[in-house]
């Protein structure tokens, strides 16, 4: 576990999301974030006091939901899940997740740019990464599992992009992703 945990909250949960990533989910609504895009579609997760302790008990039904066959993985959402406050627990939640679900996959979305997060410790439990702070201009409902054009969707592995025809093909086809550089 941790050590010098403070703690972290969470501001939402699904235990079956079909929205937020590939397949059926289950979603961490983590509590925190210092970016505040402008017209973000939940600010009610900026203060990271918001919500409820992500305790012992949050964290046995996360696990006990994710250990349902028709789940394909955990997505971490916020407010911010890399934010300086939660970054170090949920690379910890992720570590453990990968320990127990090893071919469950893990996306995470993020304000932070992609030079600010690859080489974070997170990366290697991580397989799906959606970077950049949200951008009301750039706002779009053709971008799948983002807000704005200017977002990006990486494999965190390899540091390799989904192209927006490669996600919607998949979509169609009702497949999981795969992954093409751009």
């Amino acid at each position: 576990m941790i050590q010098n945990r403070l703690y972290m909250n969470y501001s939402g949960y699904s235990s079956c999301d079909l929205a937020n990533g590939s397949g059926a989910r289950v979603s961490l609504f983590v509590s925190g974030c210092e970016i505040h895009c402008h017209n973000c579609f939940s600010p009610s997760t900026w203060d990271r006091n918001n919500g409820l302790l992500f305790d012992e008990k949050a964290k046995e039904r996360l696990f006990k939901d994710l250990s349902n066959s028709y789940i394909d993985g955990l997505s971490l959402l916020g407010g911010d899940p890399l934010e300086t406050y939660n970054v170090d627990e949920v690379t910890e939640l992720c570590k453990e997740v990968k320990e127990q679900f090893p071919n469950k996959t893990i996306w995470l979305w993020t304000g932070r740019t992609k030079k600010h997060v690859e080489n974070l410790p997170i990366m290697q439990y991580l397989d799906v990464v959606i970077s950049e702070p949200y951008v009301d201009k750039l706002n779009s409902n053709k971008t799948r599992y983002r807000g704005s054009t200017n977002q990006k969707i990486w494999w965190a592995k390899t540091g390799d992009a989904y192209t927006d025809e490669t996600l919607e093909s998949e979509h169609n086809q009702n497949k999981q992703p795969t992954i093409k550089p751009i």
